[in-house]
């Protein structure tokens, strides 16, 4: 338990120097308090952040227009896909995403997909060469509990190198 809320303080102090609004608090006497770096970084950041479990209980072909319209709600509307549009060439081993955002097409390969109706963790990694390429302020930090849960952080790009830290200390994908 002490683990979670050192990281708790590490994300309170990385959110002032970068300017961030921390939303929620850590408290371990809660009664629904869940020692896990998923929990701290959903409760801290509801806004910026994309939650959800692994196993997601459907086909690529659902989830991953989905995912993306739920990754893209944690940017605060500074992206908004529309169209979104899900297909494959290789039987679904990985999944092609295309859609509109700024009067543009725009398509991202996710890798890592074997027609599975788990999540990929690969979706984050093309996603975030995807904001680079296409402009945005900032890229998502994914943190996994090492069971079922995933909680994906939006942050500027510049917080982007102090997260990726904290994430490889506590995120166990």
């Amino acid at each position: 338990m002490d683990a979670y809320m050192k990281l708790a303080e590490r994300l309170s102090r990385l959110a002032r120097k970068y300017g961030l609004s921390v939303r929620g608090e850590i408290d371990p006497k809660n009664e629904g308090f869940i020692p896990d770096c998923c929990y701290v970084v959903e409760t801290l950041f509801p806004e910026r952040t994309a939650s959800h479990t692994l196993e997601q209980g459907e086909a690529p072909s659902g989830i991953y227009p989905r995912m993306l319209e739920f990754y893209a709600a944690a940017t605060s509307g500074e992206f908004i896909p529309e169209r979104i549009e899900a297909d494959s060439d290789d039987d679904w081993d990985s999944v092609e995403l295309a859609f509109d955002f700024c009067g543009k097409r725009h398509t991202f390969l996710v890798r890592d997909v074997e027609d599975s109706d788990y999540f990929s963790p690969s979706f984050v990694a093309a996603l975030n060469r995807l904001a680079k390429k296409i402009g945005l302020s900032g890229r998502w930090v994914a943190f996994y509990n090492g069971d079922d849960a995933c909680s994906s952080l939006y942050v500027p790009v510049e917080a982007y190198t102090d997260f990726r830290k904290l994430k490889a200390t506590y995120s166990k994908e």
